[in-house]
């Protein structure tokens, strides 16, 4: 495989799936290993004063995921020494390595804003027969760089799951029942008041779910009101209702539903529902 045509497949490793993170990188590694003919492949992290193996593949001699290296051994103090790739064609005979399991490597620091976080490593048990020339320097300096974009990606999709789950912890600690629907009448998010309210212990088993489904009698009149608020662009605060749960007695409510819409345009209501009083069934049966 020509070293172009490798680039460009790396590239494509990012824009094919931003998402699935170990899997760009178990396939890059796989892509780096096939170019550079090497058997071995590690990718680590700089955390806390040592290497942090991220992933590994092939002859990783009992090293894997999670695994940790001083940063003062020899091998790592190479690769933290400057910012360019390091080639080692023979390495038995380089006074860096000494006493490794492997004969030939190539590898290059991670680096962010001048900052070494990281490293990728190529490496092979058997000697490499041809030196490392500039076109496969190139290509490990590229890799590195991938690392780079892949470690921004995972720090996002960290913020993001951080952020995800302090919104959960305030949702749920809210004793008002909580529902995100869309304007199908579908609910996206609901809190755990709301699920428990409904007969659901992990709110979770609520997304995606037809309001139809759960309160077939009274979803069309919810739907209708949603709809509303929803193309209305206007919110309805303080709605006056009786609410029958799953779970516990009915009681007075007051409800507000506020339109919203999302990044993608896509329109909906978050409906909060708070109890007044419970409902005194003896008055409302003389009533009937």
């Amino acid at each position: 495989m020509k070293i172009e045509e490798a680039k460009a497949r790396l590239l494509e490793i990012v824009a094919v799936d931003a998402t699935d993170v170990d899997d760009m990188v178990y396939r890059a590694l796989l892509l780096g290993m096939d170019v550079l003919g090497t058997d071995t492949a590690f990718v680590s992290h700089v955390r806390d004063g040592r290497f942090v193996v991220r992933a590994a593949l092939g002859e990783t001699m009992g090293l894997g995921a999670g695994s940790d290296i001083a940063l003062d051994r020899r091998p790592c103090r190479v690769l933290l020494s400057g910012p360019g790739v390091v080639a080692e064609q023979d390495m038995a005979s380089c006074p860096d390595f000494p006493k490794s399991p492997y004969r030939s490597f190539i590898g290059a620091p991670v680096v962010h804003k001048s900052k070494t976080i990281g490293t990728v490593s190529f490496l092979s048990t058997t000697l490499i027969s041809a030196p490392f020339d500039d076109d496969t320097k190139e290509f490990v300096r590229v890799f590195a760089g991938l690392m780079r974009a892949i470690n921004r990606i995972t720090f996002r999709m960290e913020v993001a799951r951080q952020e995800a789950e302090a919104f959960r912890f305030v949702l749920d600690s809210v004793p008002a029942r909580i529902w995100l629907k869309d304007d199908s009448n579908t609910i996206k998010v609901a809190n755990r008041a709301a699920a428990q309210s409904m007969g659901f212990d992990d709110p979770r088993q609520l997304t995606d779910v037809d309001t139809y489904a759960l309160f077939p009698d009274l979803a069309a009149g919810y739907h209708r009101q949603d709809l509303e608020v929803i193309e209305s662009g206007e919110p309805r605060l303080g709605i006056r209702d009786i609410y029958r749960g799953k779970n516990g007695p009915a009681t007075h409510t007051s409800t507000d539903k506020i339109p919203f819409t999302d990044e993608r345009g896509r329109k909906g209501v978050v409906i909060i529902s708070t109890d007044i009083a419970p409902v005194d069934e003896s008055k409302i049966a003389k009533k009937a």
